[in-house]
């Protein structure tokens, strides 16, 4: 991808900085690293730049994490899981690059046939058709599923009540105002 400055390459630079900071001299020669560094990935688009950042991120940080856990005051369990980020990050590094090498190599697969607009699938008429289809099967699992008298709407309603009274003295109980509880009945 050509080095042209733009808003996403400079994001990408700015977020790649951090790795970069210490090692160069001024600013410039940091992002003139990262740049370069990002060229060799041979990127053609914004997401192949992408996955080349985070390979470097990743990369970079997994060195990080490795030379911290040589520091003489982390304990041994504390270094072996310092090792074992590390370990993680390296494999999130390997299948990002293979993910990458893939793109590169043009051997991302492709679908067959493109998918149709899920708004254009049906006709006009074939939408209503479909939707009433759609109603009538959920109206008749409603009617399935509930007593015909009616029941289950009183004693759903009682029972959303019951649930309602109990959370709020549970919340007075908390706030320390004495409550007596309604019977059950």
């Amino acid at each position: 991808m050509a080095s042209r400055p733009g808003a996403f390459l400079e994001t990408v630079s700015a977020f790649l900085l951090p790795y970069f900071a210490d090692a160069a001299a001024d600013m410039h020669e940091a992002r003139n690293e990262i740049l370069d560094t990002l060229a060799s990935y041979a990127t053609r688009t914004r997401a192949e730049m992408l996955q080349a950042a985070q390979i470097i991120a990743f990369g970079m940080t997994t060195l990080d994490v490795l030379a911290e856990a040589r520091t003489a005051e982390l304990s041994p369990s504390t270094r072996i899981r310092y090792r074992s980020c590390a370990n993680g990050l390296n494999r999130s590094t390997l299948q990002t690059e293979k993910a990458l090498d893939l793109r590169l190599g043009g051997d991302v697969p492709i679908a067959a046939d493109p998918m149709l607009e899920p708004v254009n699938d049906l006709r006009e008429a074939g939408v209503e058709t479909a939707i009433e289809q759609a109603q009538a099967k959920i109206d008749a699992c409603r009617d399935r599923a509930q007593p015909a008298n009616g029941a289950h709407l009183r004693t759903q309603e009682e029972r959303n009540k019951r649930l309602w009274a109990g959370a709020m003295i549970d919340t007075l109980k908390q706030m320390g105002i004495p409550v007596q509880p309604v019977p059950a009945g």
